[in-house]
């Protein structure tokens, strides 16, 4: 049975009523979310932003390469390999690191220093010669 063309036209225009008071609330929301997204971005860029006493805390190449040293001195303790070994391997990643990454021509001072310190405390000085 067909339903009465009556029937259908005012379900059709309850309908069309229905998409546009969903079409107003969906406009509304969308406009919300807009404004919730905007002041989110201003409040990150707030806290994003660099203030004076966070400047100096920037890590330093030294610094980074220097917290390198220990992990690659410490896979060469668990590698077995001998001080002399270690300290030689240690050396060549690093200086790598310095040349790819920082542009480098040679390793700091303090850097080097630190091979040797750590080879030192991980082997013991007396097993190094």
């Amino acid at each position: 049975m067909a339903r009465d063309q009556a029937v259908i036209l005012k379900e059709r225009l309850n309908s069309e009523k229905r998409i546009l008071l969903l079409t107003r609330q969906l406009d509304a929301e969308r406009a919300r979310f807009h404004a919730l997204s905007a002041e989110l971005h201003v409040a990150a860029a707030l806290s994003n932003s660099p203030e004076p006493h966070e400047a100096g805390k920037r890590r330093t190449p030294e610094t980074n390469m220097i917290d390198s040293v220990s992990r690659i001195v410490h896979r060469c303790r668990v590698a077995k390999i001998t001080a002399e070994q270690a300290e030689h391997i240690a050396m060549l990643q690093i200086s790598t690191l310095a040349k790819e990454k920082y542009e480098l021509a040679e390793l700091p001072r303090v850097v080097r220093e630190r091979v040797s310190s750590e080879v030192a405390q991980l082997w013991g000085p007396a097993l190094r010669g």
